[in-house]
């Protein structure tokens, strides 16, 4: 055989392996953030998703103030100039007012997906201004001002679904406050059951879906099983019940809520679940701004780590 052709097949075979190493390599990681806006009392949600593609995606904002010292300051560090869209799950400011600190701070926002409750819904909940119609409806006025589309979010929405990273988003049930399949809810209870897959991990996102809701999932709900878990209304009363956190049956559940809060009578339920059962978790509110390094791989390949940088105090 001459050297050419010996030449020639070391090549080829090179080729070969340099391919099957480079197809052997695992996408990056996707990098979600549970931030901590949260005082030590006042409660509040934001989950800061950045794909391996690029995009940016944000699952509620928080309080408007605590969205500037405990949200903005990591998507300044990490250079996130555009969100491919804002998922708000219910209309408690606790969970939008921090799209007036996005908008404040020129970020450009393609979609906003936000249900609005009527009047009726909203006023039910006055007490304590935990909904007040005006500032839903001024919030509305303020994202059409800044030409941000808002889309409402049903049973059926799919946020991404990125089929080649295997990587997606989507509803799995979304309630109406009125004629509920359960009864009438509450506006909390409107919040969407999200599930988040990339390639063999996933994680579900609950909102503050209550009681009501939690136990008819539990009941007759598909596909709820999930490897992260965040604890729906920020870990505390009141939550859904042990059943359907035994349907999700997560290996590590995720907290958002405020420690002093999370510590006392109304946290009591969720520290003895886990507990119980040495499932970990984890609690913005203790140990502030969680990121999961979320893995394709699966949940084995994929960590936890505190993320300062989230934080300007």
């Amino acid at each position: 055989m001459s050297s050419k052709v010996k030449t020639a097949g070391s090549l080829i075979l090179l080729c070969v392996v340099v391919l099957a190493v480079w197809f052997a390599q695992p996408n990056k990681p996707l990098l979600w953030t549970v931030a901590n806006v949260n005082t030590d009392v006042l409660s509040g949600d934001a989950h800061l998703l950045r794909l391996p593609n690029g995009d940016n995606w944000l699952i509620d904002a928080g309080y408007r103030d605590f969205a500037y010292g405990r949200l903005l300051p990591g998507i300044h560090h990490h250079n996130v100039t555009r969100l491919k869209g804002v998922i708000i799950t219910h209309a408690h400011r606790n969970h939008y007012g921090g799209l007036y600190a996005l908008v404040e701070s020129d970020i450009e926002i393609d979609s906003v997906f936000f249900n609005a409750p009527n009047r009726e819904q909203c006023d039910r909940e006055r007490a304590g201004g935990r909904c007040l119609i005006e500032h839903v409806n001024a919030t509305f006025e303020m994202l059409a001002d800044n030409n941000i589309p808002v889309r409402p979010i049903s049973e059926d929405s799919v946020f991404f679904d990125h089929i080649n990273l295997k990587l997606s988003l989507k509803t799995l049930y979304q309630f109406p406050a009125r004629s509920a399949p359960f009864g009438n809810g509450t506006i909390n209870d409107t919040s969407p059951v999200m599930k988040l897959i990339y390639g063999n991990t996933s994680a579900l996102f609950a909102g503050d879906l209550g009681a009501a809701p939690g136990g008819y999932l539990a009941d007759v709900g598909e596909n709820l099983d999930a490897d992260f878990f965040v604890v729906p209304h920020h870990g505390v009363r009141v939550t859904t019940p042990n059943r359907f956190f035994d349907r999700v049956n997560a290996k590590t559940a995720l907290v958002s809520g405020p420690y002093a809060t999370f510590n006392g009578p109304r946290g009591e339920q969720v520290r003895q679940y886990y507990g119980s059962k040495n499932i970990p978790l984890r609690v913005a509110g203790i140990e502030g701004a969680l990121t999961v390094k979320f893995d394709e791989r699966g949940f084995e390949h994929s960590s936890i780590s505190v993320s300062p940088e989230f934080s300007a105090n």
